[in-house]
């Protein structure tokens, strides 16, 4: 009857654990423009990052992530951001080059635990 109860016991402490290993997983995008763009040259004169941000929350507990994704303003060529980008964990997902304008438009994406994020409403 011990026995039984010992294993029951680990059992549960073994599910007990498992379950606090699985954490929520949440996808984040990042949108990066950069403009002024020439094709026959393929160099990038302005970069910007939009990654969602809000003035008044931070959405990564990680300041360094913002930071890095601050860094990416430096690169002057397509490859230079997808490289970059890649570096640092973001996913490309699509590459768009508006008609009208001289500029082109990459979509990142990165899967987050919940706990990296700051805000509960944003989750």
């Amino acid at each position: 009857m011990m026995k039984k109860h010992l294993m029951l016991i680990a059992t549960s402490l073994l599910l007990l654990a498992k379950t606090g290993q699985c954490q929520t997983k949440v996808e984040r995008f990042c949108v990066i423009h950069a403009e002024d763009w020439t094709p026959n040259f393929a160099t990038l004169k302005k970069v910007t990052v939009d990654y969602g941000q809000i003035e008044s929350i931070r959405q990564f507990k990680d300041t360094t992530e913002t930071a890095k994704l601050e860094t990416v303003k430096k690169c002057k060529t397509e490859s230079g951001v997808l490289n970059y980008m890649n570096t640092i964990g973001w996913t490309w997902v699509s590459t768009r080059e508006p008609d009208h304008l001289s500029m082109i438009i990459m979509v990142f994406k990165k899967t987050f635990n919940v706990d990296e994020l700051i805000d509960s409403h944003i989750k």
